[in-house]
Parts: C-alpha cells; structure tokens; sequence
C-alpha cells in the first residue's frame, strides 16, 4: 500500500475522529435533552464539549506508540511511527475549531499539554497562537512567558532522516514573538529570547539575552 494511502489512514483515525466523535456525542445529547423538554441538560450538554475532547484525546493516545529521542528513517519503523501518530492527534485541536478556547484558559490548556503528554506547568504565559509540535518531547518550567506565534517541536528532517530531539525550556524565561525553538534545544533560566530568532540543537546559559532578529537565520557564526 502506498504510505500516502496510510498517512492518510493514520490522519483520519487520529486527527479527524476525535473530532466527529466529540461532535456526535454533544449534539444526540444535546438533542436528545431538547426532545425531553429538559433545557438545563441541554445546556450542559454543550458546556461539556471540552471535557469530552478530552476525553477522546485521552483515549486514542493510548493507542500510540511513546515517541523517544533518536534519528529514525522516514517509513514503517516504530520511531517514524510513533511521531506521526503524535503530529496526527495533535492536529484534532486544530480541526475541532477549539484551540482558541482551550489556549484561552490556564487550567484547559495545562490539562490538554498534560494529556498530550507535555511536561508543561500549570500557569506559563502563553498566546492563544502558540504551536506546540511533539508534545511529549517538550518541557516548560514554571513563570515562563511564550509570545505569539512561537513555533516549539521536537523534530526536524534531514534528507529523509526523521531527527527527535527534546526541548527544555526553564523557570522564568521569555520567548518573543514568532520564534522558532528546535530538537534538542535547552534555555536556561531567567533567558530573554527576543523576537524572530531561530534556536536549533542549543544549549542557552542560564541568564543569556539574545535580542531581537540577533539569530533571525541561527547562532551567527563566530
């Protein structure tokens, strides 16, 4: 079978059915409720649209292999796999229309990281439109500050070499707006990355300021 064929298998399994799924399941019981004449339930059954995501999410990625730090082939190996079951589910958040609301409160967005996988704290700073790719290869320690339109993943390829790699992010640190943090990528604490640098494959001592655009293309060479 073509692996586009069961790309798109994977995609439908683990990005689009969680959605139905949590759709389905609002509206029968939203209907159902109307259909008793019971109003209150009704509502509720509305107001549980998240609750049930997450519930679904937390189901299927049972199912998925644990993504782990290495370099693996593009194709049918395990490690190739296991990432992209993980980049499927998290697409369902996108496809859901209910990443605004979930990235909109503290507690539903640190319950999606934590089921996802993330080793994220309750409490950072973050935009409605940060991108978090490969979250369980992602830690975030507390008092940080993510800005908008910073782009977090623990993957990169190289030629058809799948790189997974993790990203540490310590206590107090600040990424400005669309920044671009990749594998196996740690910044130290108290940090200030300006806007629009790149940090690929870094470690950054505790306390460093890059300012803004200082690594638009990556580290400047010496």
């Amino acid at each position: 079978m073509n692996i586009k064929i069961i790309a798109d298998i994977i995609a439908i399994i683990f990005s689009y059915l969680p959605v139905f799924l949590t759709y389905f399941i609002v509206l029968f019981s939203f209907s159902y409720q109307v259909g008793q004449e019971n109003y209150v339930m009704a509502f509720l059954s509305l107001i549980a649209i998240i609750p049930v995501f997450f519930a679904l999410i937390f189901f299927f990625r049972l199912f998925i292999p644990k993504m782990k730090p290495g370099v693996y082939s593009a194709g049918l190996n395990k490690g190739f796999a296991a990432w992209f079951f993980n980049l499927a589910l998290n697409r369902a958040i996108r496809i859901s229309q209910l990443q605004e609301l979930i990235f909109s409160s503290y507690i539903l967005k640190f319950i999606y990281w934590r089921i996802m996988g993330a080793k994220i704290s309750f409490g950072i700073n973050s935009s409605m439109y940060v991108d978090f790719v490969d979250l369980p290869l992602i830690t975030i320690e507390p008092d940080c500050s993510i800005t908008d339109k910073v782009h977090i993943a623990g993957h990169t390829f190289t030629g058809d070499k799948l790189l997974l790699g993790r990203v540490h992010i310590k206590k107090n640190s600040f990424i400005g707006m669309n920044c671009v943090i990749g594998p196996r990528s740690t910044i130290g604490e108290n940090c200030y990355i300006g806007l629009n640098n790149r940090i690929f494959r870094e470690n950054i001592a505790d306390g460093s300021k890059i300012d803004n655009f200082e690594w638009e293309y990556g580290k400047p060479k010496a």
